[in-house]
């Protein structure tokens, strides 16, 4: 990873517009008249060529990805897209499939399970659609999965994550982040607040105050959240979706302290970055792991930005975010082989080892990190964090 870049305005442009270019036509969104048409898939695999499955959760930040751009070409996307979603990722219960694999890999034991958290960023992005399209179908959909998150909320404010088919029941599973009722269920706030603003439900309201105070009692005194249910330690990919989900309901709702917890947590992230600006993966056993992963240098930078500009950062950060940007704009495939220009590598393992894949979510991710760090524009805030 290269430690400093010299860019000028027109190659910031160049590479947010690279990265919407790899979106599009990379191979990365299922295109084909079949039932994976308007899907997207989780990654391609530079060594074996292949994209191994395909995510509902990183299709739904792809419909805010692709709105977020704009344009008429993007907007048709976007619709093939939200109909894979309502015709074939949701199913009866309300929730959508974790995703579809065509060979079995170590993710394939997710097919037959339904997440909460890719149900809330799901919502988020039909209903930055509608906002375009007011296609009433796609706001029915969105109220659907959102009624579900309301009534297997728990009474403390948290929520389980997932419903699990096999069984047919909601459950968790201490292994992983991902599987247990965590302080990253915050960011379904953001979907939930959208669904707020255009019906005026107040249930959806009330969920996000619910999970945004029970959010600030799990917060530590350095500002962190604790992201392990057997340990203690702090995987910063979730931490950030926590920071952002706070940020987003507390400028909506106009909750100080909401906000300034997002500031905490993000001003952690800060001082502990290492020279050059690396961003920590991992905190664990007292230590940090910096094997950096793109997602988490995509998140850090699009938090600092935003509070930098709404002035609640308390140090100036300026030279975290120009060398976080330069480590972010490495990690962008420059060569136009297999058509995987303007993609971005996923980066390292825990391990430390490279991971071979050029990544959906981490390009989506970037791509919102360069248009901010260019044009500093924090409007609509609670739909531009993807």
């Amino acid at each position: 990873m290269e430690k400093t870049i010299t860019l000028t305005e027109n190659k910031i442009k160049e590479s947010a517009s690279k990265a919407r270019n790899w979106l599009l036509n990379s191979g990365i969104q299922n295109q084909e008249n079949n039932n994976l048409k308007g899907s997207f898939n989780c990654w391609f695999d530079t060594e074996t060529k292949t994209y191994p499955f395909v995510y509902s959760e990183i299709t739904g930040y792809a419909l805010t990805a692709l709105t977020y751009l704009d344009d008429e070409e993007t907007k048709n996307r976007a619709v093939i897209t939200a109909n894979w979603l309502k015709s074939i990722a949701q199913l009866d219960n309300k929730g959508f499939l974790c995703l579809y694999s065509s060979t079995k890999n170590e993710f394939y034991e997710k097919e037959n399970q339904i997440y909460t958290f890719d149900t809330g960023i799901i919502i988020n992005g039909l209903l930055n659609l509608y906002r375009i399209t007011k296609e009433n179908s796609i706001l029915e959909s969105a109220k659907k999965a959102a009624d579900w998150l309301v009534e297997i909320q728990n009474p403390n404010g948290s929520i389980h994550p997932r419903f699990n088919r096999d069984y047919n029941k909601i459950d968790n599973d201490s292994n992983s982040w991902s599987t247990i009722s965590g302080s990253f269920h915050c960011k379904i706030s953001m979907g939930m607040l959208n669904l707020f603003d255009i019906t005026k439900d107040e249930r959806y309201k009330i969920f996000v105050e619910r999970i945004c105070n029970y959010l600030l009692e799990k917060q530590t005194k350095e500002g962190r959240f604790n992201t392990y249910e057997n340990q203690v330690g702090t995987n910063l990919h979730p931490h950030c979706y926590s920071a952002e989900g706070l940020l987003a309901a507390g400028i909506y709702l106009k909750n100080e302290r909401y906000i300034e917890a997002a500031a905490k947590a993000t001003e952690w992230i800060l001082k502990n970055q290492k020279e050059e600006s690396i961003t920590p993966r991992i905190f664990i056993n007292n230590g940090f792991n910096y094997n950096e992963r793109t997602d988490v240098i995509s998140q850090t930078l699009r938090l600092t930005i935003i509070m930098k500009e709404l002035g609640y950062l308390k140090e100036d950060y300026d030279i975290n975010i120009k060398r976080t940007f330069n480590r972010l704009i490495s990690l962008q495939s420059q060569k136009n082989k297999d058509n995987q220009e303007g993609g971005f590598f996923f980066g390292n393992l825990s391990s430390g080892k490279e991971a071979k894949h050029i990544n959906s979510w981490c390009t989506m991710f970037a791509m919102q990190a360069i248009k901010l760090y260019d044009t500093k524009n924090i409007n609509e805030i609670y739909r531009l964090l993807i």
